[in-house]
């Protein structure tokens, strides 16, 4: 388009429009001439940051940005939950490995080695993961039933 990549707005007023086979380009140009006409020959040309708070502002917060790029979660203490008074540590400790995803399922054995056997043992499906293992296995969903009458 024979912008320059630090270019501003102020920067492209002498740039002439031109027919692009390219779609989007044709857009650009159109947005351009949109803020060319906007723009009132005083008005300072600048940079501006989104923030956190839906604002604008002059200055670069990488605390804004890391907030608005982040997928946001509920808070859940799974260290009180998991591990709590009258605990079996034996229990504990392998809810603990398998709520932090570290159990040696089928799935996460082949990321170490191509060669090894990734099936449910119960019910020979193709690729065991935690919540197949735990939930989606008719082996594991008789027992969760049993426990459950």
């Amino acid at each position: 388009m024979g912008i320059l990549i630090d270019a501003k707005v102020y920067d492209c007023r002498n740039h002439r429009r031109k027919n692009h086979r390219i779609p989007i380009l044709n857009r650009v140009e159109i947005e351009i001439e949109k803020y060319k006409k906007k723009r009132q020959a005083d008005e300072e040309d600048v940079s501006l940051w989104k923030s956190g708070d839906e604002k604008y502002k002059r200055k670069f917060s990488t605390r804004d940005t890391w907030q608005i790029l982040r997928e946001k979660h509920q808070k859940f203490d799974e260290c009180k939950a998991i591990w709590f008074k009258n605990s079996t540590p034996k229990f504990s400790f392998l809810t603990w490995v398998a709520v932090n995803d570290r159990l040696s399922t089928g799935e996460r054995m082949l990321s170490w080695n191509a060669n090894v056997d990734a099936s449910c043992i119960f019910c020979k499906t193709p690729v065991e993961t935690v919540a197949h293992l735990f939930f989606e296995c008719p082996f594991s969903q008789q027992i969760w039933r049993s426990l459950v009458k």
